[in-house]
Protein backbone atom coordinates (compact mmCIF):
# COMPACT_ATOMS: atom_id res chain seq x y z
CA UNK A 1 0.00 0.00 0.00
CA UNK A 2 2.95 2.21 1.23
CA UNK A 3 4.50 1.88 -2.31
CA UNK A 4 1.14 2.19 -4.41
CA UNK A 5 0.86 5.16 -1.87
CA UNK A 6 4.16 6.68 -3.11
CA UNK A 7 3.82 5.91 -7.13
CA UNK A 8 0.42 7.88 -6.65
CA UNK A 9 1.86 10.48 -5.47
CA UNK A 10 4.60 10.68 -7.69
CA UNK A 11 2.51 10.18 -10.69
CA UNK A 12 0.18 13.42 -9.01
CA UNK A 13 3.81 15.21 -9.55
CA UNK A 14 4.64 14.62 -12.74
CA UNK A 15 1.37 15.11 -13.91
CA UNK A 16 0.93 19.05 -12.21
CA UNK A 17 4.20 19.51 -13.16
CA UNK A 18 4.13 18.90 -16.85
CA UNK A 19 0.80 21.35 -16.84
CA UNK A 20 2.65 23.35 -15.43
CA UNK A 21 5.17 23.55 -17.38
CA UNK A 22 3.24 23.39 -20.32
CA UNK A 23 1.90 26.48 -19.15
CA UNK A 24 4.65 28.47 -18.55
CA UNK A 25 5.85 27.93 -22.01
CA UNK A 26 2.96 29.38 -23.24
CA UNK A 27 3.26 32.50 -21.11
CA UNK A 28 5.62 34.26 -23.73
CA UNK A 29 6.36 37.96 -24.06
CA UNK A 30 3.90 39.98 -26.42
CA UNK A 31 5.19 40.61 -29.98
CA UNK A 32 6.74 43.72 -29.52
CA UNK A 33 5.83 47.17 -31.27
CA UNK A 34 7.67 50.10 -33.31
CA UNK A 35 6.08 53.42 -33.06
CA UNK A 36 6.79 56.06 -35.58
CA UNK A 37 5.67 59.25 -36.78
CA UNK A 38 3.87 59.35 -40.66
CA UNK A 39 2.24 62.37 -42.31
CA UNK A 40 0.65 59.26 -44.20
CA UNK A 41 -2.84 61.32 -43.23
CA UNK A 42 -1.81 65.16 -43.98
CA UNK A 43 0.04 65.88 -41.11
CA UNK A 44 2.83 64.28 -38.27
CA UNK A 45 0.65 61.51 -36.49
CA UNK A 46 2.06 58.51 -34.39
CA UNK A 47 1.57 54.78 -35.78
CA UNK A 48 2.69 51.21 -34.16
CA UNK A 49 3.79 47.85 -36.24
CA UNK A 50 4.86 45.24 -35.52
CA UNK A 51 9.11 44.85 -36.16
CA UNK A 52 8.26 42.92 -39.60
CA UNK A 53 6.20 45.94 -41.04
CA UNK A 54 2.68 44.35 -40.23
CA UNK A 55 -0.51 45.45 -38.46
CA UNK A 56 0.07 49.20 -38.81
CA UNK A 57 -2.16 50.89 -36.48
CA UNK A 58 -3.09 54.68 -36.28
CA UNK A 59 -2.78 55.69 -32.68
CA UNK A 60 -3.56 59.99 -32.40
CA UNK A 61 -5.71 61.78 -34.20
CA UNK A 62 -5.19 65.42 -34.23
CA UNK A 63 -6.12 68.02 -36.98
CA UNK A 64 -1.96 69.71 -35.50
CA UNK A 65 0.63 67.41 -35.73
CA UNK A 66 1.98 64.94 -32.99
CA UNK A 67 5.62 63.45 -32.67
CA UNK A 68 8.65 62.70 -30.53
CA UNK A 69 6.60 59.16 -29.01
CA UNK A 70 8.79 57.66 -26.35
CA UNK A 71 8.15 54.20 -24.41
CA UNK A 72 7.23 53.78 -21.22
CA UNK A 73 9.51 51.36 -19.45
CA UNK A 74 6.90 48.96 -18.79
CA UNK A 75 5.74 49.18 -22.15
CA UNK A 76 2.06 50.52 -21.35
CA UNK A 77 2.56 54.02 -21.91
CA UNK A 78 3.41 56.42 -24.66
CA UNK A 79 4.74 59.98 -23.73
CA UNK A 80 4.36 62.70 -27.15
CA UNK A 81 4.47 66.04 -28.48
CA UNK A 82 1.46 67.64 -29.54
CA UNK A 83 0.43 70.76 -30.97
CA UNK A 84 -3.68 69.85 -30.61
CA UNK A 85 -3.62 72.66 -28.52
CA UNK A 86 -1.88 75.52 -29.56
CA UNK A 87 1.42 75.07 -29.13
CA UNK A 88 3.87 72.19 -28.06
CA UNK A 89 3.28 70.24 -25.38
CA UNK A 90 3.40 66.93 -23.35
CA UNK A 91 1.27 64.07 -23.37
CA UNK A 92 0.61 60.56 -23.16
CA UNK A 93 -1.44 57.69 -23.76
CA UNK A 94 -1.76 53.96 -23.83
CA UNK A 95 0.22 52.01 -26.25
CA UNK A 96 -2.84 51.15 -28.07
CA UNK A 97 -3.80 54.98 -28.47
CA UNK A 98 -6.32 55.04 -26.11
CA UNK A 99 -6.65 57.52 -22.61
CA UNK A 100 -4.79 60.67 -24.27
CA UNK A 101 -3.70 62.88 -21.55
CA UNK A 102 -2.52 66.53 -21.33
CA UNK A 103 0.29 66.54 -18.99
CA UNK A 104 1.65 70.04 -19.38
CA UNK A 105 -0.04 73.11 -19.77
CA UNK A 106 1.96 76.39 -20.39
CA UNK A 107 1.99 78.65 -23.04
CA UNK A 108 5.44 78.54 -24.34
CA UNK A 109 6.64 75.40 -25.84
CA UNK A 110 7.53 71.54 -24.01
CA UNK A 111 9.02 69.00 -26.16
CA UNK A 112 11.72 66.01 -25.78
CA UNK A 113 9.81 63.97 -23.36
CA UNK A 114 11.55 61.02 -21.96
CA UNK A 115 10.52 58.45 -19.23
CA UNK A 116 13.10 57.87 -16.12
CA UNK A 117 13.81 54.08 -15.76
CA UNK A 118 11.42 53.52 -12.77
CA UNK A 119 8.46 55.13 -15.01
CA UNK A 120 7.31 57.38 -12.10
CA UNK A 121 8.78 60.68 -14.00
CA UNK A 122 8.64 62.28 -17.28
CA UNK A 123 11.60 64.33 -18.11
CA UNK A 124 11.10 67.14 -20.71
CA UNK A 125 12.71 70.36 -22.08
CA UNK A 126 11.10 73.98 -22.22
CA UNK A 127 11.52 77.47 -23.28
CA UNK A 128 9.33 79.37 -21.01
CA UNK A 129 12.27 80.28 -18.99
CA UNK A 130 13.43 82.38 -22.00
CA UNK A 131 16.13 79.30 -22.62
CA UNK A 132 16.26 75.71 -23.31
CA UNK A 133 15.57 74.26 -19.55
CA UNK A 134 15.05 70.82 -18.18
CA UNK A 135 12.17 69.75 -16.42
CA UNK A 136 10.41 66.80 -14.88
CA UNK A 137 6.59 65.73 -14.18
CA UNK A 138 5.49 62.90 -12.58
CA UNK A 139 3.90 60.51 -15.16
CA UNK A 140 -0.06 61.01 -13.72
CA UNK A 141 1.00 65.12 -14.33
CA UNK A 142 1.30 66.17 -11.04
CA UNK A 143 4.08 67.37 -9.29
CA UNK A 144 6.03 69.56 -11.93
CA UNK A 145 10.27 70.44 -11.14
CA UNK A 146 12.47 72.67 -13.02
CA UNK A 147 15.74 70.87 -12.71
CA UNK A 148 18.08 73.23 -14.23
CA UNK A 149 18.17 76.95 -14.15
CA UNK A 150 21.37 77.51 -16.70
CA UNK A 151 22.63 80.60 -18.37
CA UNK A 152 23.03 79.00 -21.45
CA UNK A 153 20.39 75.72 -23.01
CA UNK A 154 20.18 72.55 -21.28
CA UNK A 155 19.51 69.40 -24.39
CA UNK A 156 19.94 66.25 -25.35
CA UNK A 157 19.26 64.51 -22.22
CA UNK A 158 20.07 60.34 -21.37
CA UNK A 159 19.88 58.33 -18.58
CA UNK A 160 22.08 56.40 -17.00
CA UNK A 161 21.28 52.54 -16.88
CA UNK A 162 20.15 52.78 -12.63
CA UNK A 163 18.50 55.91 -13.35
CA UNK A 164 21.14 57.82 -10.90
CA UNK A 165 22.14 59.77 -13.57
CA UNK A 166 21.36 61.69 -16.52
CA UNK A 167 23.68 63.22 -18.91
CA UNK A 168 22.99 66.19 -21.02
CA UNK A 169 24.80 68.97 -23.40
CA UNK A 170 24.92 72.46 -22.01
CA UNK A 171 25.41 75.25 -24.32
CA UNK A 172 26.45 78.42 -22.53
CA UNK A 173 26.48 80.69 -26.24
CA UNK A 174 30.54 80.52 -26.10
CA UNK A 175 30.90 76.67 -26.11
CA UNK A 176 29.28 73.19 -25.69
CA UNK A 177 29.63 70.51 -23.28
CA UNK A 178 28.86 67.47 -22.33
CA UNK A 179 27.47 67.47 -18.33
CA UNK A 180 26.28 64.92 -15.85
CA UNK A 181 23.95 65.48 -12.98
CA UNK A 182 21.52 63.35 -10.48
CA UNK A 183 18.10 62.70 -11.80
CA UNK A 184 16.86 65.25 -9.25
CA UNK A 185 19.19 68.07 -10.95
CA UNK A 186 21.86 68.15 -8.13
CA UNK A 187 25.49 67.67 -8.86
CA UNK A 188 25.88 69.12 -12.14
CA UNK A 189 29.32 68.25 -13.75
CA UNK A 190 31.28 69.07 -16.65
CA UNK A 191 32.70 66.11 -18.43
CA UNK A 192 34.03 67.10 -21.39
CA UNK A 193 35.53 70.36 -20.72
CA UNK A 194 36.64 70.80 -24.26
CA UNK A 195 36.67 74.35 -26.06
CA UNK A 196 34.83 72.71 -28.89
CA UNK A 197 31.42 71.68 -29.46
CA UNK A 198 30.52 68.41 -27.63
CA UNK A 199 26.75 66.77 -27.66
CA UNK A 200 24.59 64.19 -28.14
CA UNK A 201 25.74 61.74 -25.07
CA UNK A 202 24.53 58.25 -24.82
CA UNK A 203 25.55 55.60 -21.84
CA UNK A 204 26.80 52.18 -22.20
CA UNK A 205 24.61 49.80 -21.29
CA UNK A 206 27.17 48.95 -18.07
CA UNK A 207 27.08 52.54 -16.98
CA UNK A 208 30.81 52.27 -17.27
CA UNK A 209 30.84 54.66 -20.76
CA UNK A 210 29.41 57.12 -22.46
CA UNK A 211 29.65 57.70 -26.33
CA UNK A 212 29.10 61.52 -27.33
CA UNK A 213 29.67 63.46 -30.83
CA UNK A 214 32.36 65.90 -30.48
CA UNK A 215 33.60 68.82 -33.10
CA UNK A 216 37.11 69.12 -31.58
CA UNK A 217 39.05 67.83 -34.43
CA UNK A 218 37.60 70.01 -37.13
CA UNK A 219 34.41 67.85 -38.19
CA UNK A 220 32.47 65.69 -36.27
CA UNK A 221 33.28 62.70 -34.75
CA UNK A 222 32.12 60.12 -32.23
CA UNK A 223 34.38 59.91 -29.24
CA UNK A 224 33.70 58.03 -25.70
CA UNK A 225 34.70 58.44 -22.15
CA UNK A 226 34.66 57.53 -19.01
CA UNK A 227 31.42 57.93 -16.44
CA UNK A 228 33.27 60.35 -14.75
CA UNK A 229 34.68 61.97 -18.00
CA UNK A 230 38.32 60.59 -17.96
CA UNK A 231 39.77 59.07 -20.77
CA UNK A 232 38.38 60.90 -24.00
CA UNK A 233 39.13 59.39 -26.87
CA UNK A 234 37.93 59.20 -30.63
CA UNK A 235 36.82 56.19 -32.23
CA UNK A 236 35.90 57.74 -36.02
CA UNK A 237 38.88 59.35 -37.42
CA UNK A 238 37.38 59.95 -40.56
CA UNK A 239 37.29 63.33 -42.84
CA UNK A 240 32.99 62.79 -43.13
CA UNK A 241 31.11 64.20 -40.49
CA UNK A 242 29.37 61.11 -37.73
CA UNK A 243 26.17 61.80 -35.64
CA UNK A 244 24.04 59.99 -33.42
CA UNK A 245 26.16 57.04 -31.85
CA UNK A 246 23.73 54.39 -30.02
CA UNK A 247 25.18 51.39 -28.04
CA UNK A 248 24.17 48.02 -29.01
CA UNK A 249 22.27 46.23 -25.71
CA UNK A 250 25.32 43.70 -25.20
CA UNK A 251 27.84 47.20 -25.60
CA UNK A 252 29.77 45.13 -27.59
CA UNK A 253 29.22 47.99 -30.41
CA UNK A 254 27.95 51.15 -31.31
CA UNK A 255 26.38 52.52 -34.35
CA UNK A 256 26.38 55.79 -36.01
CA UNK A 257 25.89 57.59 -39.18
CA UNK A 258 28.46 59.51 -41.11
CA UNK A 259 27.37 61.74 -43.78
CA UNK A 260 29.96 63.36 -46.93
CA UNK A 261 28.30 65.86 -49.28
CA UNK A 262 24.37 65.35 -49.51
CA UNK A 263 24.98 61.30 -48.47
CA UNK A 264 25.01 59.38 -45.38
CA UNK A 265 25.31 55.94 -43.99
CA UNK A 266 25.16 53.90 -41.01
CA UNK A 267 28.21 52.60 -39.76
CA UNK A 268 29.48 50.19 -36.64
CA UNK A 269 32.46 50.03 -34.87
CA UNK A 270 33.49 48.20 -31.60
CA UNK A 271 33.88 50.65 -28.43
CA UNK A 272 37.86 50.39 -28.98
CA UNK A 273 37.63 51.74 -32.08
CA UNK A 274 38.28 48.82 -34.16
CA UNK A 275 36.24 46.42 -36.62
CA UNK A 276 35.00 49.94 -38.35
CA UNK A 277 32.29 48.78 -40.43
CA UNK A 278 30.19 49.68 -43.25
CA UNK A 279 25.99 48.92 -43.07
CA UNK A 280 24.59 50.64 -45.76
CA UNK A 281 25.50 51.19 -49.47
CA UNK A 282 23.43 53.55 -51.08
CA UNK A 283 23.45 56.95 -53.27
CA UNK A 284 21.04 58.63 -50.53
CA UNK A 285 20.26 58.99 -47.18
CA UNK A 286 20.38 56.24 -44.30
CA UNK A 287 20.57 58.00 -41.16
CA UNK A 288 19.25 57.79 -37.03
CA UNK A 289 20.12 54.51 -36.09
CA UNK A 290 18.86 52.70 -33.35
CA UNK A 291 18.38 48.91 -31.71
CA UNK A 292 15.84 46.75 -31.01
CA UNK A 293 15.67 45.79 -27.10
CA UNK A 294 17.24 42.17 -27.88
CA UNK A 295 19.79 43.39 -30.48
CA UNK A 296 19.05 40.84 -33.17
CA UNK A 297 17.61 44.51 -35.41
CA UNK A 298 18.69 47.71 -35.79
CA UNK A 299 16.01 50.18 -37.44
CA UNK A 300 16.70 53.32 -39.55
CA UNK A 301 15.18 55.92 -41.61
CA UNK A 302 16.25 55.90 -45.25
CA UNK A 303 15.23 58.03 -48.15
CA UNK A 304 16.60 55.38 -50.78
CA UNK A 305 13.18 55.18 -52.28
CA UNK A 306 12.47 58.60 -52.55
CA UNK A 307 10.99 59.56 -49.28
CA UNK A 308 11.76 59.16 -45.81
CA UNK A 309 10.66 55.48 -44.56
CA UNK A 310 11.58 53.18 -41.44
CA UNK A 311 13.70 50.04 -42.04
CA UNK A 312 15.58 47.43 -40.52
CA UNK A 313 18.48 45.26 -40.82
CA UNK A 314 20.31 42.89 -39.12
CA UNK A 315 23.47 44.11 -37.22
CA UNK A 316 25.86 42.72 -40.09
CA UNK A 317 23.61 45.14 -42.00
CA UNK A 318 22.51 41.94 -44.12
CA UNK A 319 18.53 41.81 -45.09
CA UNK A 320 17.68 45.30 -45.17
CA UNK A 321 14.20 46.01 -45.40
CA UNK A 322 11.47 48.77 -45.92
CA UNK A 323 8.88 48.35 -42.99
CA UNK A 324 6.72 51.43 -42.97
CA UNK A 325 6.11 51.27 -46.99
CA UNK A 326 4.36 54.71 -47.94
CA UNK A 327 5.42 57.53 -49.92
CA UNK A 328 4.91 60.04 -47.07
CA UNK A 329 7.27 61.18 -44.89
CA UNK A 330 8.13 58.45 -41.69
CA UNK A 331 10.68 59.05 -38.76
CA UNK A 332 11.34 58.40 -35.69
CA UNK A 333 11.13 54.52 -35.11
CA UNK A 334 11.00 53.67 -31.21
CA UNK A 335 10.80 49.89 -30.25
CA UNK A 336 8.66 49.15 -27.27
CA UNK A 337 10.90 47.54 -24.12
CA UNK A 338 11.38 44.10 -23.53
CA UNK A 339 9.32 42.93 -20.25
CA UNK A 340 10.60 39.72 -18.11
CA UNK A 341 7.36 38.69 -17.11
CA UNK A 342 8.15 37.62 -13.51
CA UNK A 343 4.67 35.88 -13.59
CA UNK A 344 5.77 33.16 -15.37
CA UNK A 345 7.72 32.44 -12.65
CA UNK A 346 5.19 32.33 -10.22
CA UNK A 347 3.06 29.96 -12.50
CA UNK A 348 6.10 27.51 -11.93
CA UNK A 349 6.37 28.27 -7.83
CA UNK A 350 2.46 28.29 -8.04
CA UNK A 351 2.46 24.48 -9.52
CA UNK A 352 5.41 23.07 -6.78
CA UNK A 353 3.05 24.35 -3.84
CA UNK A 354 0.42 23.14 -5.58
CA UNK A 355 2.14 19.92 -5.72
CA UNK A 356 3.52 19.58 -2.22
CA UNK A 357 -0.23 20.32 -0.82
CA UNK A 358 -1.51 17.63 -3.20
CA UNK A 359 1.06 15.26 -2.02
CA UNK A 360 0.62 15.90 1.56
CA UNK A 361 -3.25 16.36 1.02
CA UNK A 362 -3.35 12.61 -0.54
CA UNK A 363 -1.17 11.60 2.27
CA UNK A 364 -3.63 12.83 5.26
CA UNK A 365 -6.91 10.91 3.12
CA UNK A 366 -4.60 7.49 2.93
CA UNK A 367 -3.60 7.24 6.50
CA UNK A 368 -7.56 8.67 7.69
CA UNK A 369 -9.08 5.94 5.50
CA UNK A 370 -10.19 2.80 7.87
CA UNK A 371 -8.89 0.54 5.10
CA UNK A 372 -5.85 2.76 5.57
CA UNK A 373 -5.67 2.64 9.28
CA UNK A 374 -6.14 -0.98 9.14
CA UNK A 375 -3.21 -1.83 6.67
CA UNK A 376 -0.78 -0.01 8.61
CA UNK A 377 -1.25 -2.07 11.73
CA UNK A 378 -1.28 -5.18 10.72
CA UNK A 379 1.80 -4.47 8.72
CA UNK A 380 3.52 -2.76 11.66
CA UNK A 381 2.28 -5.55 13.90
CA UNK A 382 3.93 -8.12 11.88
CA UNK A 383 7.05 -6.32 11.83
CA UNK A 384 7.17 -6.16 15.46
CA UNK A 385 6.32 -9.77 15.66
CA UNK A 386 8.56 -10.94 12.93
CA UNK A 387 12.43 -12.33 14.38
Amino acid sequence: MFIRYGFLSAGLFLLIASFVLYRARQVEPETPWIVFVSDRDGNDEIYRMRPDGSHVERLTYARRPDFSPVWSPDGEWLAFVSYRDGNPEIYKMSASGSSPQRLTHFPNDDYAPLWSPDGKWIYFLTNRDSNTEIYRIRSDGSKEERLTDSYGDDFGIAFSPDGEWIVLTYDDFDQTDVYKMRSDGSEMQNLSRSPHYDYAPVWSPDGEWIAFVSERDRNSEIYIMRANGAGQRNLTQFLDEDYAPAWSPDGEWIVFFSSLNRYAEIYAIRPDGTDHTRLTRNFERDFYPSWSPDGQWITFVSERDGSSEVYRMLPDGSQQQNLSRSRSSDSSPAWSPTIDFPWRWWVLAGGGIMCLLLSVLCRRCFLRSPHARLTAYVSATFHMSSP
